[in-house]
């Protein structure tokens, strides 16, 4: 390869390497300025802050690889420098902030206009608490979509879609409960542009909660086990030349109210075989007796664990 073609490559890779990304524009290395005022460190701050909290809401919805997802995100976002940028150059309609490609720079240089969103919030019935709330989600989605243009992996990949980058914003938008306002209004006018369906979230993997126990029926199990542990306690009565038997006189059912098994019972016995007599009257049909359901579980769950107690 001749000397002057071997320059005119190296020069082309130069500039891959400097070119702005399109969309958000790129870097006039001359203007780079650092120093943020501790209010716009604050804003940085204040958006990343909540993105944390979306991880627990995310969470909580059933979407946890979005919330894992995010955690990621945040993390490379806190470990990022940022500047305040002025730079003409890189300026284009409706951009907030601007970036190089992965190419061991970490810097996202954001505009004033990335400052100005909680000030241009819609007219809102909403409490100003939560319009600032959405407005660093906002600005949140600004820093993930220079994020997701830092993950080139070499100056070639220049070439990969605008239109993904704000696919990615317009997800996360969506995913923190934005549909309207000048920021989504940006992101679907550049996805118009670049010939871009906006793709919405797909719905959370909810695993729906096994119905919560009636108590009516635990009780009604316990009750009927209460039943069978009574005719086992007077068939376990060991006492020479008796014989006992249970007569249950009034069913032990469930109460919801007193959360108690009602119901009565005798025990009769008979001695050498003779007649038989009532040796127990355990409270009538009429006035029958108010067992509680946990007394009873206390009592016979290890006594008689094949029974139902629950």
């Amino acid at each position: 390869m001749k000397r002057r073609e071997i320059i005119l490559l190296a020069a082309a890779l130069v500039l891959l390497v400097v070119l702005p990304t399109s969309g958000h524009g790129g870097l006039n290395p001359l203007n780079w300025r650092y120093g943020l005022s501790k209010e716009q460190q604050y804003a940085v701050r204040d958006c990343i802050v909540e993105g944390r909290k979306q991880v627990d809401a995310l969470s909580a919805a059933g979407r946890a690889q979005e919330a894992k997802e995010l955690d990621i995100i945040l993390k490379n976002l806190e470990g990022r420098t940022y500047s305040l940028t002025d730079n003409p150059m890189g300026y284009m309609a409706g951009a907030y902030a601007h970036v190089y490609s992965g190419v061991g720079l970490r810097t996202i240089h954001l505009y004033d206009a990335f400052f100005n969103i909680p000030k241009n919030a819609p007219v809102s019935s909403l409490p100003q608490e939560e319009l600032l709330r959405r407005a660093r989600l906002e600005q949140l989605s600004v820093l993930i979509h220079e994020y997701w243009h830092t993950n080139y992996q070499s100056a070639f990949d220049f070439g990969r879609p605008e239109g993904e980058a704000y696919q990615t914003q317009y997800k996360w938008l969506r995913l923190f409960g934005v549909s309207d306002g000048m920021v989504i209004a940006v992101v679907k006018d550049q996805l118009a542009k670049n010939n871009v369906t906006p793709v919405e979230p797909p719905p959370p993997k909810v695993t729906p909660k096994p119905p919560a126990a009636d108590p009516k029926v635990s009780g009604a199990t316990v009750c009927a086990s209460y039943m069978s542990a009574l005719q086992r306690d007077v068939a376990a009565k060991k006492n020479p030349g008796a014989q006992y038997r249970l007569e249950v006189t009034r069913a032990y059912a469930y109460d919801a109210k007193t959360n108690s098994c009602v119901g009565s019972h005798k025990m009769w016995a008979s001695y050498n075989g003779g007649k038989w007599h009532e040796a127990l009257v355990y409270y009538s049909p009429e006035k029958p007796a108010h067992e509680n359901v946990g007394r009873i579980q206390a009592d016979y769950t290890k006594k008689y664990p094949d029974l139902k107690w629950q």
